[in-house]
């Protein structure tokens, strides 16, 4: 079907923690696709509650908005492509893209250093989640990691 080219992306982002333990996170990025046109905004919330004095739980829930130029170069298939593949043609719309939620727990070895984990599910939605080159609809995803305090 063909490759799309890496390339930046400009965005911004608004984030607001309107309570102890509460954030809300919004962002917009634009120019995804080889075309640039491609627009995502994302918004979401994530609480989190010390467990212990060393223990911090985390959880998190969030949704993608795509236009139709992303939703086209990521997940659609123009003639030129079906005609090289045994995949139809497929144009889909601008509309929810995903909704993805996760846990985290952060344990602090020192006042400097800590280990973390996190674990994350995302399922497609919309117009997305039918596309003829979708294989996995749902993804699940893990991180492990040690962190430093300067």
């Amino acid at each position: 079907l063909g490759d799309i080219e890496p390339r930046p992306t400009v965005g911004a982002f608004f984030n607001v923690s309107p309570g102890r333990g509460v954030r809300l996170n919004s962002s917009f990025r634009y120019g995804s696709g080889n075309d640039r046109q491609g627009l995502v905004v994302d918004v979401g919330a994530g609480w989190g509650i010390p467990l212990s004095p060393q223990l911090l739980l985390g959880t998190s829930i969030s949704t993608s908005w795509a236009n139709a130029a992303h939703q086209q170069a990521y997940f659609g298939v123009d003639a030129a492509q079906a005609s090289r593949s045994a995949l139809a043609r497929y144009t889909p719309g601008a509309g929810a893209k995903d909704v993805r939620v996760g846990a985290s727990l952060v344990y602090l070895l020192t006042q400097e250093w800590s280990v973390l984990g996190s674990v994350s599910y995302t399922e497609l939605l919309g117009s997305a989640r039918v596309s003829p080159i979708v294989r996995q609809k749902a993804s699940t995803s893990g991180t492990l990691g040690l962190a430093y305090r300067f």
